[in-house]
Parts: structure tokens; C-alpha cells; sequence
């Protein structure tokens, strides 16, 4: 699976639509899906990063079998995020949670 597809993969579990990933990023929704569709998509660009703590996605990309990249969502400076940004890292934090206590029982 490509970044790409993961990213669009995850933005569904989530339950983000594209249209909120855009203006939580603000940029537009046609970005977002250009992104979706690149199959060579550079997982280090900072969009893309975004997207990554965004989504909450722990990500570790490798390139000939070695790690370029390691973002614990946790670790997120909310300070740097708009509103709209916030709006959805909370929202998907709410579902993590939600599927966890799911898992629990």
C-alpha cells in the first residue's frame, strides 16, 4: 500500500471528509484528493506531515528498508493548528477513544 492509499484509507476510518481535511489545512478539497491519487506521493513533505498529525496516524515510512520518518501523534503542538485543524485532531481522538472502550468490553 502507498502512502497515498493509507492516507485516504485512514481519513475515511476516521471519519473525516475531505472537505474538512481541506479546511483544516487550508487548502482545497481538490488538493486533498490529488494528494489521495499520487501514488508517488513524497511522504516528507509538509503537507503531508500535517495530514499525519491531523489524522493522528503514527507513521513510519521506509525507503529501502530504512525509517525516514517517525511522527507520534501524541506529540502534536496544538499551538501551530487553526481551529478548524484542532476541530478535527479532536474529533478523531474522540474516536480512537470510542473504538478503545469498544475493544475493552
Amino acid at each position: 500500500m502507498n502512502v497515498n492509499e493509507i492516507i485516504m484509507n485512514k481519513r475515511i476510518e476516521r471519519g473525516v471528509s475531505r472537505k474538512e481535511l481541506a479546511e483544516g489545512l487550508g487548502v482545497s478539497e481538490s488538493t486533498i484528493y490529488r494528494i489521495e491519487t499520487n501514488p508517488n506521493l513524497n511522504p516528507n513533505n509538509k503537507l503531508v506531515k500535517r495530514i499525519y498529525d491531523i489524522l493522528r496516524m503514527n507513521v513510519t515510512i521506509i525507503v529501502d528498508d530504512a525509517p525516514i520518518y517517525d511522527e507520534h501523534a501524541h506529540e502534536i503542538d496544538f499551538e501551530s493548528y487553526s481551529p478548524t485543524s484542532k476541530s478535527i485532531i479532536f474529533k478523531t481522538i474522540a474516536k480512537e477513544e470510542k473504538m478503545q472502550k469498544l475493544k475493552e468490553k
